[in-house]
């Protein structure tokens, strides 16, 4: 008497070594996507930072150019949010609450800094 799973095992595990390399080679091209667009997001992302960390060094300079008594520390602290713009400026010039945020407005809004 045969056995006939001698017989078929050799297709067997030919199908299988052919799914699996099938299943394989899905993965690693799921794989190189994935990493391809991980690639693109880090490249969006660090441009994005570079482009934000350039404007908020020009509106540095205006505000300097604006207020000067306003010190590095004052803008580090500010570092791109304008809402404590009028503090610093009411702080450092010694003016009214409403004055100071009267400028800070202003300034925004002719600089189009949110």
């Amino acid at each position: 008497m045969i056995d006939e799973t001698n017989e078929l095992e050799p297709e067997v595990l030919s199908y299988r070594a052919f799914r699996n390399r099938q299943l394989l080679q899905a993965w690693q091209q799921r794989r190189r996507a994935h990493q391809a667009h991980e690639y693109r997001d880090e490249q969006e992302t660090t441009m994005n930072k570079d482009q934000m960390s350039g404007g908020w060094h020009q509106m540095k300079g205006k505000v300097k150019e604006q207020w000067g008594k306003l010190t590095d520390d004052d803008l580090k602290q500010l570092e791109g949010n304008s809402e404590q713009l009028a503090g610093k400026i009411q702080q450092r010039y010694g003016i009214a609450k409403e004055d100071a945020e009267r400028q800070a407005r202003e300034f925004r809004s002719r600089h189009n800094w949110n």
